[in-house]
């Protein structure tokens, strides 16, 4: 590493657990053990291709090029300094703690700083003797690496370091990794005679053990902890307005998610993982099982006037018992400070302590909104879930009456940013309009709130899709996970962000995340089946789709992804079905379309296909139509000159979906020509070669 040089390393620190006050009571022993711990770790350090960068006192400073990388040398030294300790007499026993975090450095004199640094020695602090402390955007590397159990602890505001950061920590002292009993598995501890006449008798206890334990420990590792998980169902909607006041309801459900959320005792499931659930006859046995979840939360919203009553019960899984069941009235203006007391109540209910000792372990991005800039936003909210043209529409003009009311309000803010953006892909809006306003609402959410989830997905969005600036892009959604690292559209964002840069391991990685985050989630599974497409497997693509569409045969996405997968597996009929009902299910949108028309040319039908392009071609001088769409169609009908002309009008209009140029199966015939060589060259795009997938560098 060069001086100067700025780059992502695994930061380690480690230490002796009370070393300073052995120091004071016997220097010689300390000494000692701290030239035994050192004797044990470097070699340990070079096993797993780590940097030493240097000792301060007991502890060390110490970087490795990949997050599992680091963890792996953590766990071998825990289980190695465990393993020493047990031959030793009490007073020479030591214990290590580790902090390991993934962030940015800076090396200068082979030093390195930055707040990566910082982290990661406020995770060793945070790290209970022989324990291992990670921050969330390094158990996000190694979740589905490692086979041992790993505890969430929250969200936790380390010393000096602006932002809460997300721990989870490895402890050994317990059972993550047990002690080897010594008197079942040391053979020298028993008689030659016993062990022959026992030999059966123990090597089938042993065994059983063996499996048992391994079975516990696979147990504890991937199945949730259903005791510690809640879900919120949509509260229903009980007005005689009827839908004029279901923005209330589904408004409340979400920001009850929100509130919970940031407890950092409570796992509470994503609001996508539980809006199927509205107005559901399945009982609360079914919806826990099918959620995984050991809590529900249920309750009704009713507005009389300028009144307002949330009915709220919270319901034990196991026993389909309401353990608590409460009744909430006031004023409709102060309908967040409602919120706020219901989340409060639902923890201490929960935990069985205060509220004060449950919520606000991560800050809340908007202590006190207007209440009338509250009500708005809520209505907002819910027409921009429509994903219509005109809900966006009618979403982002509620929105901007929402900031002129409290022009501090960064949520409001931050849903400005993604309704912009969602704009360029359901309401037929032009990229250089709806992605300015992207930046400067995400900005702006950004100023009020450093931390804003939404704000810093949406900056990545615009990055990827806009500005095509790749590394910025992988920066704001790397941050947006550490932010909340719950959040499955997170993952489920990066995820996709990953498979178009050719990196599918690691877009495996963050979408089964998300899935596991959110795995009822209809528009996880369809964006599992969009990273399974840019990875080239196809098959599971569809079962992804497939198992979306049981769930819901209305939801547009699944039946998109399911017909192109169709057309790269060469069953053309099913692939024009698939697109047919995704085309009629979205209202005729451009993308849908085209898909479509790629089926018919790909099938021979080219009749049918080019009536689709010149209804196209007639729309784009009404509205906007993206050259992208376009250029698709016309390479799937073999008009190569027409392909590569409306891709370099992509390149000048910013087309949002010019992203997906290098792993789009539809342009395979014209990747060697030297105009569509000159279109990654300006997108600075990886080439679409099948020499395997490598990490974008721009």
């Amino acid at each position: 590493m060069k001086d100067g040089k700025r780059k992502l390393a695994a930061i380690v620190f480690t230490d002796i657990v009370r070393y300073s006050a052995l120091s004071h009571l016997n220097e010689k022993l300390a000494l000692e053990l701290l030239q035994e711990h050192r004797d044990i770790t470097r070699p340990i350090v070079a096993k797993h291709f780590g940097t030493e960068i240097k000792t301060i006192g007991d502890a060390f400073l110490l970087v490795f090029e990949t997050a599992f990388d680091a963890v792996q040398f953590a766990i071998e030294l825990q289980k190695t300094t465990t393993e020493r300790n047990r031959d030793q007499p009490k007073n020479r026993r030591m214990q290590i703690r580790v902090g390991v975090h993934l962030g940015d450095v800076v090396v200068s004199g082979g030093d390195v700083y930055g707040d990566g640094v910082n982290i990661a020695a406020r995770l060793q602090y945070v790290a209970r003797p022989g324990g291992i402390c990670m921050s969330g955007s390094v158990f996000y590397q190694v979740d589905h690496k490692l086979d041992i159990p790993v505890e969430h602890r929250g969200a936790r505001q380390l010393k000096n370091i602006k932002n809460p950061v997300a721990v989870y920590e490895i402890r050994f002292e317990n059972s993550a990794i047990p002690a080897t009993p010594r008197v079942w598995f040391n053979r020298r501890a028993f008689n030659r005679r016993i062990l022959k006449k026992a030999g059966i008798a123990v090597a089938t206890a042993a065994l059983i053990l063996g499996v048992l334990w391994q079975f516990q420990l696979a147990r504890e590792r991937y199945s949730p902890d259903i005791k510690s998980r809640i879900a919120v169902l949509p509260f229903e909607n009980i007005s005689h307005e009827g839908e004029d006041d279901a923005y209330l309801s589904n408004g409340l459900t979400e920001e009850l998610i929100s509130s919970l959320s940031r407890s950092g005792d409570l796992r509470v499931l994503a609001r996508t993982a539980v809006m199927q659930y509205k107005s559901s006859d399945r009982t609360a046995g079914q919806i826990g099982k099918d959620l995984q979840v050991g809590y529900l939360i249920q309750g009704s919203v009713r507005t009389l006037g300028q009144r307002v009553r949330i009915s709220v019960q919270f319901i034990d899984v196991a026993s389909q018992e309401s353990r608590w069941s409460q009744v909430y009235e006031g004023e409709l203006n102060d309908i967040f400070g409602l919120q706020k007391t219901i989340a409060g109540e639902v923890s201490r209910q929960f935990r069985g302590r205060s509220p004060a000792s449950t919520i606000g372990n991560r800050p809340d991005p908007d202590p006190t909104p207007n209440s009338e800039a509250y009500l708005i936003y809520l209505k907002a909210r819910y027409f921009i879930e429509k994903r219509t043209e005109e809900g966006l529409k009618q979403g982002m003009e509620l929105l901007k009456k929402a900031v002129a009311i409290d022009p501090h309000f960064s949520s409001a803010y931050a849903a400005m940013a993604s309704a912009a953006s969602l704009r360029s892909f359901y309401g037929g809006a032009s990229p250089q309009t709806t992605w300015n306003e992207v930046f400067l609402y995400a900005d702006r959410a950004l100023e009020l709130n450093p931390g804003s989830t939404d704000a810093l997905l949406s900056l990545a969005e615009g990055k990827l899709y806009f500005t095509h600036d790749w590394s910025g892009a992988e920066d704001r959604y790397r941050r947006a996970i550490a932010s909340n690292p719950d959040d499955p559209t997170a993952h489920q964002w990066y995820a996709e962000f990953l498979a178009y840069m050719k990196r599918p391991s690691e877009a495996d990685m963050e979408i089964q995340t998300a899935l596991r985050l959110a795995p009822l989630s209809l528009i996880v599974k369809s964006a599992a089946a969009n990273v399974a497409y840019f990875s080239g497997n196809y098959e599971a693509a569809v079962r992804h789709c497939q198992s979306a569409i049981e769930m819901n045969p209305a939801f547009m996405l699944p039946h998109y992804w399911a017909g192109r997968a169709y057309i790269q597996l060469g069953k053309s009929a099913d692939a024009i079905q698939s697109l047919q009902r995704a085309a009629d299910l979205s209202g005729g949108e451009s993308m849908m379309l085209s898909a479509l028309a790629q089926a018919y040319a790909l099938s021979g039908e080219t009749a049918q296909a080019r009536q689709i392009l010149s209804d196209l071609l007639k729309r784009s001088k009404k509205r906007y139509v993206s050259a992208y769409d376009i250029a698709t169609l016309h390479a799937a009908l073999g008009d190569t000159d027409q392909a590569l002309t409306f891709l370099e009008n992509g390149i000048e209009e910013r087309a949002s979906h010019m992203v997906l140029v290098a792993n789009d199966p539809v342009f395979n015939k014209i990747r060697n020509h030297q105009r569509f060589r000159a279109v990654l060259g300006a997108l600075r795009l990886p080439s679409a070669s099948t020499d395997g997938h490598e990490p974008v560098r721009p």
